[in-house]
């Protein structure tokens, strides 16, 4: 069975147990969800936050067994490409899910040192870890890398 087909039978099951879990539950799993999701710089020099227009490259979240969304088309601070925060700043938005609020996600942050001995070093931090998952509705990112 070549690859390919391989990933297709996933999807067809996942799409096939989400299918089922709406109608024994009665609910709509496909709801959306408005999200908190903030990032803070607790590195010692300043940074700036891709907020995402290439498609999962920049700051973005994805669902379990999912792909990545970048924040931008949640609405998440919808007002530039990206953003600077000086050390201790935080800032944050909310954010509208595609799914239900009880999915698992994934959140990463790409950032750029603006300063320091990383000055235009590129670094993406996630949250809960780069292997983990949440279920939380509000979540912060803690950026610490720009030393």
């Amino acid at each position: 069975m070549t690859r390919n087909m391989k990933k297709f039978q996933n999807l067809l099951v996942v799409l096939l147990a989400v299918a089922m879990l709406y109608v024994v539950s009665g609910t709509d799993v496909f709801a959306g969800c408005q999200l908190n999701v903030y990032v803070k710089n607790t590195g010692k020099e300043s940074l700036n936050v891709k907020n995402g227009i290439l498609f999962g490259d920049d700051s973005s979240v994805k669902i379990k067994l999912g792909t990545w969304r970048n924040f931008i088309t949640g609405g998440w601070l919808d007002d530039g490409y990206e953003f600077g925060l000086d050390s201790g700043q935080k800032k944050g938005d909310g954010f509208r899910a595609d799914f239900n609020c009880g999915a698992k996600r994934r959140y990463k942050v790409r950032y750029t040192c603006q300063e320091g001995k990383y000055r235009g070093s590129l670094f993406t931090d996630y949250y809960p870890s780069p292997t983990g998952w949440t279920d939380k509705q509000s979540v912060t990112v803690n950026l610490g890398r720009c030393k």
